[in-house]
């Protein structure tokens, strides 16, 4: 017969046990007070006594659903002790809702509470529905805190929150805008409380409306900081609009934003857009801060598969400010073999980047391109031929993306060569080469980590290393009422980092 092991038993019955508690359907006692005009009657002395009773119950049933009985415990006896603490859950949420909506203030002070155990707080809200609207937001302009709690309480009924949510961004008190940021965030359409359940059970995503997307932006052009604007800003980094208004507004704060972030935020929006294309278009060609003209380089190409865009990048190589030419160059490692119709101006930077400062971006282009980058074939070879063993590191992995195999045994001498530089590029050069499947290059960085050589032991790791594809990374988050595992969704800039 087969044996539960323990630890699937104690998740198993701890899954069941608030599922149970959590997942009730809103009650009897509940459902005449859904209206979010309800008038909530200030509790008796007894009535708050009690109340805090059963909150104080519940903690304590918490604790013990988390002690659970014995790992040595049948499986039967197991499951039954689960479903008795289950109902003692269910009776205290019973109870709470049997005093009606007017507990809904101190069950609200309960949510505040980062270090409360009394998790039947969000399910007996949850039942209250619409009532908790008012108090919630009451809450949120009195400027106190947005807990945890006191979010997924407000994405619970998040269809009639979040138009007040944007209300309080431009007519609360500083604290109360604080508050009123933080849970749009995570109530917001990639917050991890964002997605509600739809007719069927399935998540649907919910986006900003028009409105919204201009009230946000109304508000981070009143006000006062910028942290406060950059903050604003990020509700809506992924937002899709077809508003000329809410164009017009963004380009106010790209152009006159008070500080570089405010700037590049809004650029950042205004290139997700097609109705930016020209402001940022403008703000590349005539803005006389060279991070503003790279960062409105960065923002026209969009996810750096835009093509269309390479008539700006091949103007941007030719910017006086190394720091926008790096960006054009970046964006063409993206682009990959696409970009070959920019190979005269990353030749010419090749020819007169003396001190190197973007040299090493340019070759990256280049072994990007793989054949398609023969054109520049010569250049690199003249490198090569000037003996300096910095030219020579720095075309050898873009001379063996163009030449491949042929290359092999080129790269063989080198990776022998008394100059340390010379020997790391050509394990660049090799790792270039495997990540394409070469099988030469596979066998020749096999033969190096097998040398009696410590250096070439060296340069063959390097070169297996480098040619293995990156990790993936996953975030997770569990929610204060145990019943869900959200997934982080974070934006395109967060994920670069």
């Amino acid at each position: 017969m087969y044996k539960q092991s323990p630890r699937v038993s104690f998740a198993f019955f701890l899954t069941l046990f608030f599922c149970l508690v959590v997942n009730q359907p809103q009650v009897s006692s509940a459902a005449g007070h859904s209206g979010t005009s309800t008038k909530l009657n200030t509790l008796s002395e007894s009535d708050k006594r009690k109340v805090l009773d059963l909150l104080h119950q519940s903690s304590n049933v918490d604790n013990e659903s988390i002690a659970g009985p014995s790992t040595n415990a049948s499986f039967e006896r197991r499951r039954s002790a689960y479903e008795a603490l289950a109902k003692k859950q269910m009776a205290v949420k019973e109870q709470l809702l049997g005093i009606g909506p007017k507990v809904i203030p101190l069950l609200i002070d309960e949510l505040s509470n980062e270090h409360s155990r009394a998790t039947i707080a969000l399910p007996t809200m949850r039942a209250f529905g619409t009532a908790t609207v008012q108090p919630l937001i009451s809450y949120i302009r009195q400027g106190r805190p947005a807990t945890i709690g006191i979010v997924e309480a407000l994405g619970q009924v998040s269809d009639q929150t979040k138009p007040a949510l944007i209300d309080t961004l431009t007519n609360g008190t500083p604290q109360a805008k604080t508050s009123a940021i933080r849970a749009l965030q995570m109530i917001g359409p990639f917050g991890i409380f964002g997605d509600r359940r739809g007719a069927h059970g399935h998540k649907e995503h919910q986006d900003f409306t028009t409105e919204e997307v201009q009230r946000i932006c109304d508000a981070a052009v009143a006000a006062k900081t910028s942290e406060e604007k950059v903050r604003l800003l990020q509700l809506i980094y992924s937002a899709k609009f077809s508003d000329a208004h809410i164009a017009k507004t963004l380009r106010s704060l790209a152009v006159a934003g008070n500080s570089d972030d405010v700037r590049q935020r809004a650029m950042s929006l205004l290139g997700s857009n097609k109705l930016g294309a020209d402001i940022l278009n403008d703000c590349f060609l005539h803005d006389k801060d060279e991070k503003m003209r790279a960062s409105a380089l960065t923002d026209l190409s969009g996810d750096h598969k835009n093509t269309a865009v390479l008539p700006v990048l091949r103007i941007g190589l030719k910017d006086k400010s190394l720091y926008v030419v790096s960006s054009a160059l970046q964006i063409l490692v993206d682009l990959g073999p696409q970009a070959a119709p920019a190979i005269p101006e990353i030749v010419e930077i090749l020819q007169t980047d003396d001190c190197g400062n973007n040299t090493r971006m340019a070759i990256r282009a280049l072994v990007a391109m793989g054949p398609a980058a023969r054109p520049a074939l010569g250049e690199l070879e003249k490198m090569v031929a000037n003996k300096n063993p910095r030219y020579i590191a720095a075309a050898i992995p873009a001379i063996a993306s163009i030449r491949g195999d042929d290359y092999i045994k080129e790269i063989a001498d080198y990776a022998h060569n008394s100059d340390v530089q010379i020997r790391i590029a050509a394990g660049d050069g090799l790792a270039v080469l495997a990540k394409k499947g070469s099988a030469p290059a596979n066998k020749l960085i096999e033969e190096l980590k097998n040398s009696s050589k410590a250096d070439d032991q060296e340069i063959g790791k390097q070169a297996a290393r480098l040619s293995q594809p990156p990790m993936p990374t996953s975030y997770s988050y569990i929610s204060p009422s145990h019943t869900v595992r959200h997934s982080l969704k974070l934006p395109p800039a967060a994920r670069a980092n």
